[in-house]
């Protein structure tokens, strides 16, 4: 009896191996591509360097003599404790010999939680970031000619790489995106422009006046809502009634002028997600604004001028990719159609993913990777979700079996993407 019990559990053990071993294969397919892990990468915020080479600003190894490692809602950022940031040399991570060279040089200011992109001339922009706590507008690039970081000024606003959206124009300049506040960097001159003198497309700030403790008025000058509260809920109305509207005249009036004192060149965010649509334009989609209406518009960099765009059936704010049929994905279940203008959605998502904790990524062949995000199962968050593919033909999502945390990625350009986890942890993907 003991051995016919010892074989059942063995054959169970078996059949259990041989699922595992299938459902691995067959997320390493040719069709969905495979991950190779990489060794002895250094720690920070990874930015495209060469087709086989991956720059890092500031950052160390990861077997470093930094005993604390900084973290924060992303992760591991650049170096871990403030008062090591500046001593940090920049380095580039050879994808192909999985070795790394130390380029003997440093940024000019000590900052964690700055933005990083790539120009066409072959420099590498910094901006934003955080040292001591003080935000810092100094700008600087990495020019390879010269392997030093040359200080070109300051930008008009405090950028951070939770909230800031960096994306290069097809002249070259990079839009420069944080919450409302839009600028332009020029590399010609080094300049950086605020976005500004439109007034067509425009919802503006709301003014905000408590009635008493159970009710709260908001208005643009324009439009006035009052918001009820009753216990844990609230019922927001758009007053309508030229009585009631009198009874606030005074403070209507008021906003009004507020208002007409500044120019806005697109509508008020409190987060926002962007990226550059193929012919030239901006897609920008906004967090709720005051009103409570999830917004979104098309930015024209030859106009300097946003249209409005509706986008009714779309939740919440989440990461964007450009699909190759005009299309964009708006994570994880929504398609909105530019032609068309109708949102659409795909019924087969693997798993829900908490907003902005997650990134996806346009790939060439015109499907997206998602990579990172946590789920809710009961009270915990669960950080580690396998990687998922959205096949854009099919409308459909593929899991891709190994599972990461939140992560970096970079476009390699050669059907390559490199990964860098917040757990220190790094990847190519092939496909």
């Amino acid at each position: 009896m003991k051995i016919k019990k010892i074989i059942k559990i063995l054959i169970l053990i078996i059949s259990i191996l041989i699922t595992s071993i299938s459902t691995s294969c067959q997320a390493f397919s040719k069709d969905n591509g495979k991950f190779i892990k990489l060794k002895n990468v250094p720690l920070g915020q990874p930015v495209y360097y060469s087709p086989t080479e991956v720059f890092f600003p500031s950052a160390l190894m990861p077997n470093g003599n930094v005993i604390n490692k900084y973290q924060d809602v992303t992760g591991i950022v650049d170096v871990i404790d403030d008062k090591f940031i500046n001593n940090a040399s920049a380095k580039i991570y050879n994808i192909n010999t999985k070795k790394t060279e130390r380029l003997n040089v440093k940024m000019n200011f000590p900052r964690r939680r700055y933005v990083v992109t790539g120009l066409d001339d072959g420099r590498i922009l910094i901006i934003g970031g955080i040292f001591n706590g003080n935000n810092c507008k100094k700008a600087e690039v990495y020019n390879k000619l010269t392997n030093k970081f040359e200080v070109i000024g300051e930008t008009n606003f405090n950028h951070d790489v939770h909230y800031t959206s960096c994306i290069k124009l097809d002249d070259g300049r990079i839009l420069i995106l944080r919450e409302s506040n839009m600028e332009i960097f020029n590399p010609k001159d080094n300049s950086f422009k605020i976005v500004g003198t439109n007034k067509q497309y425009t919802t503006s700030y709301y003014q905000h006046k408590y009635i008493n403790d159970k009710c709260e008025l908001k208005t643009n000058g324009d439009e006035t809502y009052i918001t009820e509260y009753k216990g844990n809920s609230k019922k927001t109305r758009l007053i309508t009634n030229k009585k009631e509207l009198n009874e606030y005249s005074d403070f209507i009036k008021k906003a009004r002028q507020v208002n007409a004192k500044t120019i806005y060149t697109h509508n008020y965010y409190e987060q926002s997600e962007a990226i550059k649509l193929h012919d030239g334009r901006v897609y920008i989609l906004g967090n709720k604004d005051y009103a409570g209406h999830l917004l979104a518009e098309i930015y024209d960099p030859k106009t300097n001028k946003s249209t409005p765009i509706n986008i009714q059936g779309v939740q919440g704010l989440s990461p964007i990719a450009l699909l190759g049929n005009s299309s964009i994905l708006i994570a994880p279940n929504c398609i909105h159609n530019l032609q068309t203008n109708k949102i659409y959605k795909v019924s087969n998502f693997k798993s829900y993913r908490s907003p902005r904790s997650y990134k996806i990524l346009s790939l060439s062949n015109g499907n997206v990777l998602v990579v990172g995000g946590y789920e809710f199962t009961g009270n915990y968050k669960i950080y580690l979700l396998p990687p998922e593919l959205y096949i854009s033909q099919e409308n459909r999502y593929d899991s891709l079996g190994v599972r990461l945390s939140n992560a970096n990625l970079v476009d390699m350009q050669n059907n390559t993407i490199f990964i860098q986890t917040y757990k220190g942890k790094s990847y190519i993907y092939k496909y």
